[in-house]
């Protein structure tokens, strides 16, 4: 089985090659060591503009499946993006053509990566058998591994 998304169905192939951009990612440059929380937050980092969280297939028994990464990203600045790795006290400048392959906003997410499916019933199962989105707003998402158990959640900050 590929890669899933829960609650919202993402267009098919996407979520892969969402994840291989991920695996490629480098960032092009340091913006800085540690910055402050005023300082975090004008670039949008604190809170973070979005949360992308990639879920490993749930293990046996807990059933939790195991958060295998995550990133913040910030405001698009020019031709880059700020990102920050949760933990990491360093800033990292991405070129902001990743947007292009990696949902940076919420609406990017819902516009350009979510399958497209004719509106029904909010809750009904989608043609995978999950529950169609309820249209609750948030502001991140996540993307789950390969497996039937893996589940995306959208989450606040």
């Amino acid at each position: 089985m590929g890669w899933t998304t829960k609650p919202e169905a993402m267009a098919p192939g996407l979520a892969s090659r969402l994840v291989a951009e991920l695996a490629r990612l480098d960032a092009d440059d340091i913006a800085a060591e540690t910055m402050g929380g005023a300082e975090l937050a004008a670039i949008g980092l604190e809170p973070p503009r979005t949360t992308l969280r990639v879920f490993g297939a749930a293990t046996e028994g807990s059933g939790e499946a195991p958060e295998l990464a995550k990133l913040l990203f910030g405001v698009e600045q020019g031709d880059q993006i700020f990102v920050q790795v949760p933990g990491r006290e360093t800033v990292y400048r991405v070129r902001s053509a990743l947007a292009e392959q990696v949902p940076i906003t919420l609406e990017a997410f819902r516009s350009r990566f979510l399958a497209k499916e004719p509106p029904g019933d909010a809750g009904a199962p989608d043609a995978t058998g999950q529950p169609a989105p309820s249209g609750e707003e948030e502001e991140g998402f996540a993307l789950p591994a390969p497996s039937d158990a893996g589940e995306a959640q959208e989450e606040r900050p």
